[in-house]
């Protein structure tokens, strides 16, 4: 698979049959506080966490997936690169307000795993728009057309106000596993069914 980008503010577009595109945020590798933070993290310790988290991650992505990272992926005083490198797949990286620059950048360098990084990305695969971002937006363009929104930030809290046009890709509501990005797809067309059934029985 391979990852076309237009210009330099994250219009991307995944070519190629030959893996499959995921989608996952806020892993917190490495970052023993989230445990206590969370209520759903179930791990006695962050060196459970972070192997129980890799191993999940490695059942599902292959060495020619692509994953979009939604952010807070490794805490501060980690090696990225040694959790980098026993991660299948290359991934699309969106910059949580966890994760420290010059560590990305550091990674960058020393790693082909990134694909891309930067604050947000508007992604077309499979025919879809996706707009990814670390944080939950209420609106967007093209939000009542055919963008579908994909974000982390909130953990475990659904935000439900706004368009329903969006999901929250955050490990605790994921079984800590990244999840095909077609399979988001259809849970944002069920919620959007959802609401739209809700409207109109209120209008009966």
């Amino acid at each position: 698979m391979e990852v076309i980008q237009k210009g330099k503010y994250g219009y991307l577009t995944i070519t190629g049959d030959d893996g499959k595109v995921f989608a996952i945020a806020d892993l917190h590798l490495g970052h023993a506080n989230i445990i206590k933070h969370c209520n759903h993290r179930p791990f006695g310790s962050v060196e459970d966490m972070n192997e129980i988290i890799i191993a999940n991650w490695n059942s599902v992505v292959g060495e020619n997936d692509i994953v979009i990272n939604l952010g807070d992926f490794i805490w501060r005083g980690w090696d990225w690169l040694k959790i980098l490198v026993r991660l299948n797949g290359k991934q699309i990286f969106i910059i949580g307000n966890h994760d420290r620059r010059s560590e990305i950048e550091k990674a960058e360098r020393k790693s082909d795993k990134f694909l891309f990084v930067g604050d947000m990305a508007e992604i077309r695969y499979n025919g879809y728009h996706f707009l990814a971002c670390h944080y939950p937006l209420a609106s967007w363009s093209g939000n009542y057309n055919n963008l579908y929104h994909i974000y982390g930030h909130t953990h475990e809290n659904l935000i439900e106000s706004g368009s329903p046009k969006k999901y929250n890709c955050c490990v605790e509501l994921n079984d800590y596993t990244p999840q095909l990005l077609m399979d988001i797809k259809e849970r944002i067309d069920e919620k959007v069914r959802m609401s739209k059934d809700k409207f109109l029985g209120y209008l009966c």
